[in-house]
């Protein structure tokens, strides 16, 4: 398969808290937003702008379905899941001069987050978990309640699962669900007619996020040890493979799939999501989002058609306070440097003219290569796979340009394209290939003797947040005693004046009889 490379399309910021869930419209031509600020935004893909922003009021946004009803499949919905245990509903609404998303319905589930929704559109049922328990609802525009419960796991009589239910997929053709919890890492299917368990498992790490493929019966889960773990269902979950990722600060981060199953794409905590192809575990592509520092946890993909792929990232960093949304694009039918954009290079002079494509004698092999890092790209607009820096335009592209046959060309290729893109730099007084390779060992150096630091300062904060939650916890016993002897003060003070009292009148009886006789 041409899995092609991502580019970035859109930049978005709006959100004031951190971005929780990226949901693309089936179409591709709009996103909807969920963050911790309780807004939902609707962004255009076409025009790249904010078209509407929605305000449940449900605390922050966890989860968000955008669908349609099998009964009514030309209307678009828009699902909200919040932390106040509500899901909201919005049908959008076009005319002449606007589209927007109208209230429709707003049901309760839970007295806490929801974690999860997933949609069965051939039987019309919605999944959703929270608080250790599966609730199902049955769907139907037509009644004037269009949600109503048919079954709960464990049922609402029985107290939750002592365990965070974090995802739900409906799998086996629809026919089945199954249910990933957090800390007691543990993952429950069951069938849906006869409703029964029907497997259960238990990995060897906690269950941060799933994404399932039913078309290669595939699970990716987000393990929060060292990456993303892949695996086949067909009785029971069966483990493919480990994609590395490098983690830092343990939170929770969205993986899913791209290009129709053929990607597995991850956040991270460094700015970066990384995509891998899933049959081989190969690393594809790693897009630069931000700074590498930032959080990046939510993420979604979309494939619109066979030709075109989309992949939006949000950032969730709670100390920035401009999240951002960037949304990316591959297309399969995006265009090769072609011979009349290139610039060629005859062995011995340099000349600016097209390449003849009709002589079958002429082998043509170019280099692209970042001006920073010395790392060979493999097509002109792709951004360098070691640092994200894009290479320079067309018009300075450098090409090697050899008559030969294939057999002869492959091995003059290396050192002269180094010396073609790069190396001529020295001549003008610019910067050797020497210089840029000691530059680029440098500053690797010094970015991870900056990573070092960093690790040392998080380490020290949060033994300083430990030390300062014991003197506060010190503080509040020593308030709690001095209160103590202050009431036992208070009650000694009383005993004493009654014991003083006693004695006088012991000492003076018949003083006080007479005293109170002349009165």
């Amino acid at each position: 398969m041409d899995l092609r490379r991502y580019e970035l399309q859109w930049s978005f910021t709006g959100h004031t808290q951190p971005i929780n869930v990226l949901k693309f419209s089936e179409d591709g031509t709009e996103l909807a937003s969920g963050a911790d600020d309780g807004h939902i935004r609707i962004w255009s893909l076409t025009a790249g702008k904010l078209k509407q922003i929605i305000k449940p009021k449900q605390g922050p946004i966890s989860c968000l379905l955008w669908f349609s009803f099998p009964q009514a499949p030309r209307d678009s919905y828009i699902m909200s899941g919040g932390a106040d245990g509500t899901i909201k509903m919005w049908q959008k609404f076009e005319s002449a001069d606007s589209v927007e998303f109208v209230f429709s319905t707003m049901i309760t589930v839970y007295d806490g987050c929801i974690e999860s929704m997933s949609m069965n559109n051939a039987q019309s049922l919605l999944a959703v978990v929270g608080l250790g328990r599966l609730t199902l609802y049955a769907m139907d525009i037509n009644q004037i309640v269009p949600l109503r419960e048919i079954l709960s796991e464990p049922p609402q009589a029985e107290a939750p699962r002592p365990a965070l239910a974090r995802c739900v997929h409906f799998f086996d053709e629809d026919r089945a669900i199954m249910v990933a919890f957090l800390d007691s890492k543990e993952i429950i299917a069951w069938t849906i007619a006869p409703w029964k368990k029907c497997w259960y498992v238990k990995l060897h790490s906690r269950i941060g996020n799933t994404s399932w493929w039913p078309a290669t019966r595939s699970l990716l889960v987000s393990n929060l040890v060292d990456g993303v773990d892949i695996y086949r269902i067909t009785d029971r979950p069966t483990f493919i493979r480990k994609l590395p990722v490098r983690i830092t600060r343990n939170y929770t981060k969205q993986v899913h799939f791209g290009w129709n199953g053929a990607l597995a794409v991850c956040g991270s905590d460094r700015g970066e999501v990384y995509l891998w192809e899933v049959e081989s575990g190969t690393p594809h592509q790693v897009l630069v989002h931000g700074g590498e520092t930032e959080l990046i946890q939510a993420v979604s993909c979309c494939s619109p058609s066979k030709k075109k792929h989309m992949l939006a990232s949000g950032s969730t960093d709670a100390g920035n306070c401009r999240p951002s949304i960037k949304v990316w694009v591959a297309s399969t039918t995006s265009s090769h440097i072609t011979p009349k954009d290139i610039k060629v290079i005859d062995n011995s002079t340099t000349s600016t003219r097209r390449v003849p494509t009709t002589t079958m004698n002429v082998w043509i092999r170019y280099h692209i290569f970042c001006r920073l890092c010395i790392e060979k790209h493999v097509e002109l607009d792709d951004a360098c796979p070691n640092c994200g820096h894009k290479p320079l335009s067309k018009n300075s592209l450098k090409v090697i340009y050899v008559t030969g046959n294939e057999d002869t060309i492959d091995t003059k290729m290396m050192e002269i394209a180094m010396q073609a893109s790069i190396g001529s730099k020295s001549s003008q007084g610019g910067t050797s290939l020497e210089d840029l390779k000691a530059r680029r060992a440098t500053l690797e150096t010094e970015r991870m003797g900056n990573t070092r630091i960093i690790d040392n300062l998080q380490s020290q904060l949060e033994a300083s947040r430990v030390l300062e939650q014991e003197a506060h916890t010190q503080q509040t016993n020593l308030d709690r005693t001095l209160q103590e002897l202050r009431v036992k003060h208070s009650q000694l003070q009383e005993a004493l004046e009654g014991t003083k009292n006693q004695v006088y009148f012991n000492q003076y009886p018949t003083s006080t009889i007479v005293f109170s006789f002349i009165l």
